[in-house]
């Protein structure tokens, strides 16, 4: 598969600013077995390049600050951070009472919310001895005049050229004076009398200020092509592909595309906007590129959602929901190749296993650890499969509330779904996953839902109360 390289970004979100800035796995085909990357800027004898210190900085500290850090705490603020991290005066400012400093100290050692976030790469035993031991000792002044220059990353650009854009009608005007986070959809229907190959989504940001990540999904209906607040999911919405800061484009690999089909498909880009600095006049017309292609590929390509619906998480408890799922002569074969995993805010973790034969040890297929609902994007995997191999599921929640958090669409409500894309596609996902919901919910249900019925403990009383919710 070919993934753009990208340099992994840590986003200290500092005192109460959440949301401030993500930043996802990323995969670097671009460095070397050592992670060094071969094609950083090098001087005429071939050494790495030098630039002027003006930071006030140690030249170690400046450098993991530049290459983890400035993506969004930059001189100038990105998606939503709220202090710079540029300068020694920056780290001896104070923010909410506290010296930036110490913050940045506290998120290195924070394993529940550390620094980076979950979804990148973690800081390296020697970049937290660097930071953590030039805090504790004082934050002494840099004296060196010149350092090696950092690699920056920056938005991903995709490999392929697109033809096709995901933007809304119109931009979004985000209010001075409104929410801090503010969750915005807008559809887009896509027409074709020919079938086509998606093969490449990439994001489009527009302004970096406010933006904090983006999300393309599929819907069973139009929806408005003018930007508006929404739900930050709805059940009915399959999971195709996912943004934020530090990550990659994606790029299916060469033997599958992502189909569309003639007639009629509806997509539905969604925004996450946070406005931590309370910046006026703010508005943002991002979305995604994509690559198109009617040259079809072998393959077509599709995506499935492992997990469960039977979600009942009691007050002030922790519960694991676990879900296995047989693939069956239809998956032999098959590959798996990306992972979305989506929880809401009392998520922990999220993971999905492999028992080859349905008896065999548990392999992973993709977990995270420690699930950040402000931190969601698309992962590489490669995993192959044959018929007989059972996928086994497994959310926990945390519910430190007084009421019984249950399945649903509001951040207050709970999902599990381990959505991961695939080749190649089996037509009919709603019969081969156990579960037919199109026959048993109104407006045919979701039609990518996966939780077997025997392996979740589902039963008609189960999806009359699904009926319910939706």
């Amino acid at each position: 598969m070919k993934v753009p390289a990208v340099v992994a970004v840590v986003c200290v979100l500092v005192a109460v600013v959440v949301a401030g800035c993500t930043a996802p796995i990323s995969f670097d085909p671009a460095r070397d077995k050592d992670g060094n990357n071969p094609s950083a800027a090098t001087g005429a004898d071939g050494d790495a390049a030098t630039e002027k210190n003006e930071s006030g900085l140690p030249c170690a500290v400046k450098k993991v600050l530049e290459e983890k850090c400035q993506l969004c705490h930059g001189a100038e603020t990105n998606y939503g951070a709220s202090t710079s991290l540029v300068t020694l005066d920056d780290l001896k400012k104070e923010f909410n009472g506290k010296k930036v400093s110490d913050l940045v100290a506290a998120r290195v050692a924070n394993e529940d919310r550390p620094m980076p976030p979950i979804t990148a790469p973690a800081l390296s035993d020697d970049e937290k001895k660097t930071l953590s031991s030039w805090i504790d000792g004082g934050l002494a002044a840099g004296k060196e005049a010149s350092c090696e220059a950092a690699q920056k990353s920056d938005v991903p650009k995709l490999g392929c050229k697109a033809d096709m854009k995901l933007v809304a009608k119109s931009p979004y005007k985000m209010a001075q004076d409104g929410p801090t986070d503010e969750y915005v959809c807008f559809g887009v229907d896509v027409t074709t009398d020919k079938k086509k190959h998606i093969v490449g989504f990439g994001p489009l940001v527009d302004n970096k200020k406010i933006l904090h990540h983006i999300l393309v999904l599929e819907a069973d209906k139009s929806v408005s092509p003018d930007p508006q607040p929404c739900t930050p999911f709805q059940a009915k919405w399959k999971l195709i592909t996912g943004w934020a800061p530090g990550g990659t484009a994606f790029e299916l690999p060469a033997e599958a595309g992502m189909p569309i089909n003639p007639g009629t498909t509806h997509y539905v880009v969604q925004l996450h906007y946070n406005n931590a600095t309370n910046l006026a006049g703010q508005e943002d017309l991002s979305g995604f590129d994509l690559c198109t292609t009617e040259d079809l590929r072998p393959n077509d390509a599709g995506v499935l959602a492992f997990g469960s619906v039977k979600i009942d998480v009691p007050p002030r408890a922790e519960q694991a929901v676990t879900c296995d799922y047989k693939l069956d002569e239809r998956f032999d074969g098959a590959t798996f190749f990306g992972a979305n995993p989506h929880m809401h805010k009392a998520g922990m973790s999220i993971g999905t296993k492999r028992l080859k034969g349905g008896t065999g040890p548990e392999e992973d297929v993709f977990s995270q650890e420690r699930f950040d609902f402000e931190n969601q994007a698309n992962h590489e995997i490669d995993v192959k499969v044959s018929a007989g191999d059972v996928f086994r599921s497994t959310c926990v929640f945390k519910n430190p509330g007084d009421q019984t958090i249950k399945f649903g669409e509001n951040t207050a409500d709970e999902m599990c779904f381990n959505f991961l894309t695939y080749y190649p596609l089996v037509p009919d996902q709603a019969g081969a996953l156990g579960l037919p919901v199109g026959k048993r919910l109104p407006g045919g249900g979701f039609n990518w839902v996966t939780p077997s019925v025997e392996g979740c403990g589902l039963s008609l009383g189960d999806l009359n109360d699904l009926r319910k919710q939706l």
